[in-house]
């Protein structure tokens, strides 16, 4: 059993709850180590409340042999609540999503107050998500609803990978090292696609019968690849009559 190095003798602290309420509120029971008097118990994670408890003490004449039992004394613990983390699962592993893309879908579920624990319920939830925003249109930041759907919208012509972690937080607070967020990550890789080319053309060209070959230096102008991510590819006209 427990033990506080103290002198040995013959005694014996007796503590008994008043409150039935105390079964559950402690993995250990509140016990009194003799002669020390040390108080040791542990409390139950999951609840919060307080109980009372009687205690007095017994001590035997080791020579007489005769027991003598001091007055009973009470006292009163209470547990104060601390805040559970919440959590949530992720519905994928990487999302994979083509530049210049909006996307609205469920991404997060099982969302809990407490970790499952039902003693937290009346507790609210929000979700936050953090991440560079150099992938994402000024309006299109990604953001994920309480019911875990994500919504975004990509910059334009960008792409790349970006690593999001996805908090959730309960209004629950810290207060007694409380955890009020809990994390998970993925990562967005946002795919490219090739851009259409660009030009401008003359819309409209004079010339006068019989003036054999002509040549129109500035015919069509304004020639592109795309944006400017696409800067080194080739270009080749074709003329459909």
């Amino acid at each position: 059993g427990a033990s506080c190095g103290c002198e040995v003798q013959r005694g014996a602290f007796s503590v008994t709850a008043v409150n039935p309420e105390a079964d559950a509120l402690f993995d250990l029971q509140p016990q009194i180590l003799f002669p020390c008097g040390v108080l040791f118990f542990a409390a139950n994670r999951l609840l919060s409340g307080s109980t009372d408890f009687t205690v007095s003490l017994t001590d035997v004449d080791p020579e007489g042999g005769g027991a003598r039992t001091s007055e009973t004394l009470t006292f009163t613990i209470v547990v104060l609540n601390t805040n559970i983390p919440p959590r949530f699962s992720l519905d994928f592993k990487e999302l994979v999503i083509f530049e210049d893309s909006v996307v609205e879908f469920k991404v997060a579920s099982e969302m809990t107050t407490d970790s499952g624990a039902g003693i937290e319920a009346d507790q609210a939830l929000s979700f936050q998500v953090l991440v560079g925003a150099e992938l994402f249109a000024a309006d299109g930041f990604p953001t994920i609803s309480v019911d875990g759907t994500l919504r975004l919208k990509t910059a334009q012509h960008a792409f790349g990978i970006a690593a999001a972690i996805v908090r959730l937080k309960d209004n629950g607070g810290t207060e007694r090292l409380g955890v009020d967020i809990f994390n998970l990550s993925f990562p967005i890789t946002i795919l490219s696609l090739n851009d259409a080319p660009t030009f401008r053309i003359t819309p409209s060209l004079h010339v006068s019968e019989g003036g054999g070959a002509h040549e129109h230096s500035a015919f069509a102008t304004q020639v592109e690849t795309g944006p400017a991510n696409e800067g080194g590819q080739l270009l080749t006209f074709v003329i459909d009559r």
